[in-house]
């Protein structure tokens, strides 16, 4: 019986350093996986907003472009950069 007592221990331990490895890896990975994904969602949806925000700003200008032209008057606004 006091034979069998340190492998037991031993194996035990072991197996308690694997489980604790094994949960800190898939931690790690997961957060990692959530952080890169996160980035990716969070710059398309700056791209998307970015994007709107300029073609406002086009239709803006041209909406003044139209109506400057529809009076007759001269329009000197530079379109939009």
């Amino acid at each position: 019986m006091f034979v069998l007592f340190p492998r037991w221990s031993a194996a035990r331990r072991q197996h308690a350093e694997d489980v604790a490895r094994a949960k800190m890896e898939g931690y790690i990975e997961g957060y990692v996986k959530g952080y890169i994904e996160g980035l990716a969602e969070r710059r398309t949806e700056g791209r998307i907003e970015g994007r709107d925000e300029k073609q406002q700003e086009w239709a803006a200008w041209n909406a003044r472009r139209l109506q400057a032209a529809a009076k007759g008057e001269p329009f000197n606004e530079l379109p939009p950069q």
